[in-house]
């Protein structure tokens, strides 16, 4: 009889619980767009794999996969359909996610999500690009680049233009090439710069390493801050005046530069081949000048 009543049980429980789940959900676009030869790209998205190509093809060509695979059991579940939302405004276009949310009560089981976004461009379009915890791959893009993430990475290669504002929180941001103007920032990640050619630079940080290698242009100006991490600064081509201020840190440099001054938290140093001024400023942490 226990056993009968037990069953019975179990039986109502699992009435009201509802019922297994196994169910995936799947978008998809794959749609031509046009765009301005140097219009602006907006793109706001959550936890995305992003890859965006400058081309020669004078159209935008964007392709979305999202796909949400859930397995279990729940009592109840509420779940808004996920759409990718494109307008244009004066030549530019904006792209935004709407949906893919989904509450369980009493989930017992899995669920992930693939989310993929790969777009070919005009190589003169300018980027503007905020995420959460995304992942971007950009490369040949000419225009200005302006991408704000809390924690993911971002790798750009090959980008012609002369205007870079890049920030992230907690995630790493890298990038090889660039001219003009470059401000970065990483809270705890890494920002990292290879063979570029900036004319002025403002990189900081909270507790995490930045590291700039660019030729320094005549009368150029360079800032770099940070609290308790590292900067490092590599120097292909020019020279100038060098200053690091620190309180528990401190400052290495190679022997090509000279110092000028140096007093107690504060060197003043000199390097053959120009004017710029460069300006390094650490809590506790260390600061390196090299020159190549």
């Amino acid at each position: 009889m226990r056993g009968v009543k037990l069953i019975l049980v179990l039986g109502f429980l699992l009435s009201v619980a509802g019922a297994a789940c196994a169910d995936d959900e799947t978008y998809t676009l794959n749609e031509v767009y046009p765009i301005k030869a140097e219009g602006t790209l907006v793109l706001y998205t959550n936890d995305a794999e992003i890859v965006i190509k400058g081309t020669d093809r004078s159209d935008l060509k964007l392709d979305v996969y999202h796909r949400i695979s859930t397995s279990g059991l729940f009592v109840k579940s509420k779940s808004t359909p996920f759409e990718m939302i494109v307008t244009r405004e004066n030549g530019d276009l904006f792209l935004r996610e709407e949906g893919g949310d989904h509450s369980f009560v009493g989930f017992i089981g899995s669920m992930s999500e693939d989310y993929i976004i790969e777009i070919e461009a005009p190589k003169g379009i300018n980027l503007k690009l905020r995420g959460d915890d995304d992942s971007y791959e950009i490369e040949g893009i000419n225009g200005s680049i302006s991408l704000r993430f809390e924690d993911g990475d971002a790798r750009l290669s090959d980008c012609g233009g002369d205007e870079f504002e890049l920030e992230s929180d907690d995630g790493d941001i890298r990038m090889r090439g660039g001219r003009g103007e470059f401000t970065g920032y990483v809270e705890d990640g890494r920002l990292e710069v290879r063979e570029a050619k900036f004319d002025e630079v403002l990189a900081e940080t909270d507790d995490g390493r930045i590291y700039i290698e660019t030729a320094l242009s005549d009368n150029g100006n360079y800032r770099l801050n940070g609290e308790d991490g590292r900067i490092e600064l590599d120097v292909i081509s020019g020279g100038g005046v060098f200053t690091a201020t620190f309180d528990d840190g401190s400052l290495r440099a190679d022997n090509a530069f000279d110092t000028i001054e140096e007093e107690e938290g504060r060197v003043k140093l000199r390097l053959k081949g120009g004017n710029a001024n460069v300006r390094a400023r650490i809590e506790d942490g260390t600061i390196r000048f090299n020159a190549k």
